[in-house]
């Protein structure tokens, strides 16, 4: 696997994470906002009995249930408020999401061209023919193995000594390095 490939693994792993983190904080902001649902609905059928309690009533129960009633709007109030604000946390967590499945998306993307361009090298060295000796050039880098975009890969005749910077590879190797490097 190159350097290359295994930072893109490396970041859509990141991605798939992150977008996970974002699917639990939306289902734990839905289930506070059916929490909350459900208490406000209270609320309102609450208040509406009450109401209705207070139609027949003497002047002293009906200051109290009064006062009540008030206490349960200003509540329900704040419940609604609760509800647009989870609600509205709900679409920025939706968003970001939605971002972070099209970076994942283009990740994937750019993994599949780096698999087939491995692929389409592996294809071409077996076509080519047997005798030939491959020769690969390659810059030094911090990877344990080359970057196969930066790989130049020719086949000369096993008369022709490799120039500077080049290595004559067998085939067999060849093609064995090139499938580790896939894996």
């Amino acid at each position: 696997m190159s350097c290359e490939e295994a930072q893109l693994h490396k970041e859509r792993l990141q991605a798939l994470a992150e977008k996970r983190k974002r699917q639990a904080e939306i289902e734990d902001k839905r289930s506070q906002l059916d929490d909350l649902v459900l208490q406000l609905q209270h609320l309102k059928s609450k208040a509406m009995r009450e109401r209705w309690l207070l139609q027949g009533m003497g002047v002293e129960e009906e200051e109290a249930r009064r006062k009540q009633l008030e206490q349960d709007e200003e509540q329900g109030k704040k419940l609604e408020d609760m509800i647009h604000r989870l609600e509205s946390e709900i679409g920025a967590l939706e968003s970001e999401e939605s971002q972070i499945s099209a970076k994942e998306q283009v990740l994937r993307e750019r993994l599949k061209e780096t698999e087939r361009s491995i692929e389409d090298l592996q294809k071409s060295l077996m076509t080519q023919d047997g005798d030939a000796t491959c020769c690969m050039s390659a810059p030094l880098s911090d990877c344990t193995e080359p970057d196969p975009d930066h790989l130049i890969l020719a086949t000369q005749s096993r008369t022709s000594p490799p120039a500077s910077g080049e290595h004559n590879i067998p085939r067999p190797e060849l093609l064995t390095w090139l499938h580790k490097m896939k894996a």
